[in-house]
Formats: C-alpha cells, structure tokens, sequence
C-alpha cells in the first residue's frame, strides 16, 4: 500500500450534529489538493461517544477508504489526538476539531508553503463561523515574524496559532505527544515544545485564505473563563521553566496578556457578577494601552459570548453595559474610538470601497495588497460583479506560493502603467508612498483609501456605541 502524503485526526466525541461535515470538508479538501486514493488519510478517533456519531462516520468510511476510525474508552481531546496520531502513517499531519470545517485545498496549500520554505510546517488563518455555519465576518490570523514564521518567541506571547489551521511534519513531531493532564491550551502546550526543539512553522499569505472554519458556540453561562486562565498560564510558565526564565519579564507579560484576555471574556459574561470575577482574575497593577483593552473586549465578545460585536439588539446592550462598568472598575478612559473601529467588519469595508469605487466610474478595480484585507476586497468585488487586478509587491507579476491559479491569473506588477477605467484601491500595508508612486505613473488616477473608508465607518460605530453607552449608563444609575 502507497504510504499517504498526509494524515489529518479528527477526535469525536458527542459530535453527531456535525462530524459528518467535517469529515465531507476533509474530502473535499484533499480532493482539491490533489490527494486522492492512497495519497491521503482521515483518521476520526471514536473517544467513547455515546450519540450516533461512530454510526455517520461508519456509513462515511464505507464510501470512501481513506476514512479509518478507531474507538476507545473516553480519554478527552488530547487522547484522541494522541491515538490518531500513534496511528497516523502520513508524511504530514494535520488536527482538526470535530465541529470545525477545513477548507477545499487548504492542506496542499500548507504543504507546498512548508515545503517552498524548507521548514517542517506550516500554519494559516481560521475564519469565525456561528452555530449554524454563517460566517461572522472576523478572520483570526496566525502572526509570524518578519521572516514569515511562527516559532518560539511568537508562541511564548500567545498561542499563535489555531489547532485546525496548523500542518507538521511527522517526523518533526517525533515522540511528542499532547498532554493528556491538559482541558485546555494542549494544542498550545505541544506547539511551545515543538518549538523549544527547533519547529518553524511557515505562514501562509492572506492571499492562500483561511485554513478551516473555526465554529463559535453562544453563551457564557457554562464556560469557565477562571480554569481557563489557570491552564493556560500554567503553560506559558513550564514553557518559561524549561528555559530557566519563569519569574522573568518576558513571562510576566505573558502572563499579563492572558489575563488580560480571559479577564475580558468573563467581564462580558452573562455570569450576574461578571465584573467583579474578571477583576480577580487581571493580573497586575499594570496599565494596559487602549488598542490592547478593545482587542481584548471584541475578541471576549466573539470567543466568551458568541456573539457578533456589531449586531444591534438586547445583547449588545447587556455585554456593552458590563464592559463599560470593566473599564470603569481598572480605572482607565473608555477606549470607544478603539473599541469601533475594530467593531467594525473587514467586509463592511471592502463592500463600501468596492461602492466608491464605482461611484467614481470604475470598469476594473486595482486592489493593491493582496494581504486579508486585500481579499476581502476580491471578495467584496466578486459580489459587486466588478473585473479586479491584483497588484502586491510580495508578488511583482507572477502568483505567489500556493496562489489559486485563478487568483494568479489577475495580478499584476505593483507599478504597471494603470489604464483607463481602473480605480485604485489601498490597502493599509500598500498605502503612503505607493499612491505617491501610482499617482506619478497616472496624475489623475482615483484612488481610495482603506485606512479612508475604515475611519469613516468607525466614525459612525462610534457614534452608536456612545448613544447606546449612555443609555446603558443611565439604565445602571
């Protein structure tokens, strides 16, 4: 038998509602990665569910010879992936969740970006999704350093990377396994001692798109934010440990930014004393800028509530209010400025310059960055209908690295001469001095601005979180 490119675990336990999906992603992944018949493996690990999740996969794996399940007694998620993994035969391994969703040709994506790169992995975005599979319109990045890789100094600020999104080579991982003591943060706890042994994992541009569909669960009532922060600062301190370094400065801020992110979730909680548990939970006195407070706050409501931070109603109200009373609580002006503009969505943006762009009698758009923001404007032109260029100076004229063909087809020199018809549009990465050059080339090209459109949809998010934060402020006086 071919020994498989690659192995991708998927643990199941009481996931009857949506494993079948999740598998049905796998294959069309590796279908559009070119790994069919023997060149690829799904592993579903059954981790001793009760529901009619071993039965749907069964029915799967009968129709398709990579599917291979393997059941055991209830060991929990570090388990399973542990079993997949002692089984896995592939080159690669890949760990996917068994609600999340990957994305069609995402894994030959991350194979050719670690294999172009020479490292022994790769890792990539996850886009947020709700319950019932609408996106939520916020796109969680993996943040390398300036050589493009996430590694040891990125993972000892924050787990850098989400579990479904991340491609190893087996080898690398040796005799490594994920600790079975661990709830949370296990995937963390690996990547950190990968990591401490030389692990690279290269990460991929915004043009190659979001690995998986990460899926976000409602409520807050039974998510317990204080364990949370527990298990997760236990593991930045043995990371820190190990390297002889747990009471120095790099842990402690560390451990400040933990606290700091799950504080926020628990602030908005629907937990009746939410803001005095968050308080016990913030490690300090430290003071904390105003852009680290509103990412905090926009990613609690995502990640502790569910919910999306713009959608007006009730809920809004509530989590607005305990956020306002959070921030009253540390002492610190209300970053409302901060807190609207990352309210406000990459799309709304780039439907909007996609909009000004043809007010402004637009035949053919030049987006300039084909970071994310630059393909949620592919996207937003896509739906407007509207002819695109694709210009980056990553990618002078030809495709980038694992670039979907149709994608390369459409770019073009950063510089080119601009024709009649075509409007410009910015992203914050190709702004300053490129307009400057565009507008040499072309004096009297239109071009807008992200930065430009941003600002503005901000200005008015801001103007409807202050209405509703005076009223909530009322309401509690």
């Amino acid at each position: 038998m071919t020994k498989p490119i690659v192995s991708t675990v998927i643990p199941m336990y009481q996931s009857a509602a949506t494993v079948a999906d999740t598998v049905r992603s796998v294959q069309r992944d590796m279908d559009a990665s070119g790994l069919g018949g023997d060149r690829a493996e799904i592993i579903v690990v059954n981790d001793g569910s009760r529901d009619r999740g071993p039965e749907i996969v069964a029915q799967l794996a009968d129709e398709d010879r990579r599917i291979r399940v393997l059941t055991q007694s209830n060991r929990g998620l570090a388990g399973a992936r542990n079993t997949g993994l002692d089984d896995a035969r592939g080159e690669w391994v890949r760990f996917l969740d068994a609600d999340d969703l990957a994305t069609p040709g995402s894994t030959g994506r991350l194979v050719a970006l670690a294999e172009q790169a020479g490292t022994p992995g790769a890792c990539g975005s996850h886009r947020l999704i709700d319950e019932s599979g609408l996106s939520m319109g916020r796109v969680s990045c993996a943040i390398g350093n300036r050589a493009g890789c996430v590694g040891l100094d990125e993972l000892l600020t924050a787990n850098r990377m989400g579990v479904g999104t991340v491609l190893t080579r087996r080898g690398a991982i040796g005799p490594m396994r994920f600790d079975e003591g661990l709830r949370v943060c296990e995937d963390w706890d690996l990547w950190l001692r990968l990591a401490q042994s030389g692990v690279r994992w290269t990460v991929s541009p915004g043009w190659c798109g979001p690995m998986k569909l990460y899926r976000v669960r409602r409520g807050s009532l039974s998510k317990n934010f204080e364990s949370m922060l527990a298990v997760g600062s236990g593991v930045l301190r043995r990371a820190f440990g190990r390297m002889g370094d747990a009471d120095g400065e790099g842990c402690q801020r560390g451990l400040r930014g933990q606290s700091l992110a799950f504080a926020s979730m628990r602030a908005v909680s629907q937990s009746p004393d939410a803001v005095a548990r968050a308080a016990a939970m913030l490690l300090g006195p430290v003071e904390f800028g105003a852009e680290q407070l509103a990412e905090a706050a926009v990613w609690g409501v995502l990640l502790g509530l569910g919910e999306r931070p713009e959608a007006d109603g009730p809920e809004r109200a509530r989590w607005l209010g305990r956020l306002l009373e959070w921030w009253d609580s540390m002492g610190v002006v209300p970053p409302l400025a901060e807190l609207a503009g990352r309210t406000v969505r990459p799309s709304c943006v780039a439907d909007l310059c996609v909009a000004r762009a043809r007010t402004a009698g637009a035949s053919e758009l030049v987006i300039a960055g084909a970071g994310h923001n630059g393909m949620a404007l592919v996207d937003a032109a896509r739906r407007a209908g509207v002819s695109f260029r694709l210009r980056d100076d990553r990618l002078n004229d030809r495709p980038g690295p694992a670039m979907d063909p149709a994608l390369g087809a459409r770019v073009q020199p950063l510089l080119a001469p601009l024709s009649p018809g075509q409007v410009v549009i910015c992203t914050p990465n190709h702004d300053g001095t490129l307009v400057d050059q565009l507008c040499a080339i072309a004096p009297a090209a239109s071009v807008i601005r992200w930065r430009t459109v941003h600002g503005d949809l901000a200005d008015d998010e801001r103007g409807r979180i202050e209405r509703l934060g005076s009223l909530c402020l009322a309401g509690a006086a």
